[in-house]
């Protein structure tokens, strides 16, 4: 189980216990997921969760082609429909300080983009991945098409698993290492090109656009995070050092008065066998862990790949989803 330790301490809730259903419809394994029911408290494929300006919270549900809406105590607000006529719909999202949403698609129908493709379409030539953008009544504003190749991917290094969105509305695509800016090209209303390739990961709550990166340093214990404005100049670094050995540090977001929370996966070997763990870490301005809680679950199996969420009061949500169920857990300060 998780728990807490650090200068402050933080306890958990379980906000929501979802309605179980099964982990596989045809064989009627007990699990989390209900297919083809769209209602409140009930999931079909959860994948991300994200957390607006108000402290309300949002999960993608692939499955039920939607996105649910709580508010910050686990009220069921209203479910938002993403459905583009397919089994499955999105990725991954991302909520801007005006509470529209971009939704990712890494599956769109193609053959509304065949002109930005070779003839041969994405098996052979351009891969097209489709950004959505709905306002917060859940009305389609654009969706537009971003289309790339096996070397470019190569070239850049970017992994184009998670979408992002900064202060001013600006739109990048990456994962915790990199990102890559990208922008409606010029007179297309449905084809994004890339800008800037740009290490880290964007400051949602930054009014003057600034980016959190991590790389090791000496050992593999230890790190440091650093955060960059758009040109790249470093504004501040910390180092951070544990126990085990870091495989990878992502930057979860920051509270008002500017604490840092970040997410440290670990492992170590224990018998001959590689062990991997997560813990969640809050450090303040002068490069201090406040708060470490410590055993926290790694990325779930079933799906979910964006499953922590920070609020601007420093709330940490957690979406946990097991074969035996999905629960919506909320950890806050004593």
């Amino acid at each position: 189980m998780p728990y807490s330790s650090g200068k402050e301490k933080y306890m958990s809730q379980v906000l929501i216990r979802f309605t179980p259903g099964f982990w596989n419809p045809r064989d009627g394994q007990p699990g989390p997921y209900h297919l083809g029911i769209r209602e409140e408290g009930v999931l079909a494929g959860p994948r991300s969760i994200a957390v607006d300006k108000l402290g309300n919270i949002y999960i993608l549900d692939t499955g039920n082609r939607q996105i649910q809406k709580y508010d910050n105590k686990g009220k069921f607000l209203n479910s938002i429909s993403i459905d583009e006529g397919k089994k499955q719909t999105g990725y991954d999202f991302c909520i801007d300080k005006d509470g529209n949403i971009y939704v990712l698609d890494t599956s769109p129908e193609i053959s509304q983009y065949m002109d930005y493709l070779d003839v041969h379409g994405s098996r052979f030539g351009l891969t097209p991945y489709e950004i959505r953008k709905y306002d917060q009544q859940g009305v389609l504003i654009f969706k537009a098409c971003f289309p790339f190749s096996r070397d470019w991917l190569k070239e850049t290094g970017i992994i184009p698993q998670k979408i992002f969105v900064d202060h001013k509305g600006n739109l990048y695509l990456g994962y915790q290492a990199k990102v890559c800016q990208i922008s409606l090209s010029a007179g297309k209303s449905d084809l994004l090109e890339p800008k800037e390739i740009i290490e880290g990961v964007p400051n949602l709550n930054d009014p003057t656009i600034s980016f959190y990166a991590a790389e090791q340093i000496g050992d593999k214990h230890s790190v440091r995070i650093k955060k960059l404005d758009l040109q790249g100049m470093g504004i501040r670094s910390f180092e951070l050092t544990v126990m085990e050995e870091v495989g990878s540090v992502e930057f979860l977001g920051d509270d008002t008065i500017g604490n840092v929370y970040l997410a440290v996966t670990k492992h170590e070997r224990v018998g001959g066998i590689t062990k991997y763990l997560r813990e969640i870490r809050k450090i303040d301005k002068s490069g201090t862990s406040i708060v470490v809680i410590d055993n926290f679950p790694t990325l779930s199996t079933f799906g979910c790949k964006r499953d922590v969420a920070i609020d601007i009061k420093g709330n940490i949500y957690h979406l946990s989803v097991e074969k035996d169920g999905a629960e919506l857990i909320k950890w806050h300060k004593k």
